[in-house]
């Protein structure tokens, strides 16, 4: 996106998370046979750890870019994330409060993303 012509400093906290979902038509996928849902539900995860994988190695070339360009990237230590996460906590509990997601599925999401990688 070129951030780096308009901006010297970043600092890295991998605060999103974009995952690329296989989305089909379920009335589609239902008249499938069996077989072939097992071919592309193997072949969608596939592609998926895959996407995953250039996804890093682009992220990494990106950051490399940003650097090249002659900007500086800051790296928060352990703590400073902690902090960072405590600072956001109210945004979770509005959600829940607002009816957004269930305390269930906030927890779930939470967990998806501390174990993802």
């Amino acid at each position: 996106m070129k951030f780096y012509e308009v901006q010297q400093y970043f600092t890295e906290v991998n605060y999103q998370f974009h995952p690329d979902p296989f989305y089909v038509n379920a009335a589609w996928w239902n008249s499938l046979p069996e077989e072939y849902r097992t071919i592309i539900s193997e072949c969608a995860t596939a592609m998926g750890e895959y996407n995953d994988q250039l996804i890093d190695e682009n992220s990494e070339a990106a950051k490399q870019a940003i650097v090249d360009a002659g900007c500086e990237v800051y790296e928060p230590t352990d703590d400073e994330i902690k902090a960072f996460q405590e600072a956001v906590q109210g945004v979770y509990d509005q959600c829940v409060a607002e009816g957004i997601c269930t305390a269930e599925e906030l927890a779930k999401m939470q967990d998806i993303v501390a174990n993802a990688k």
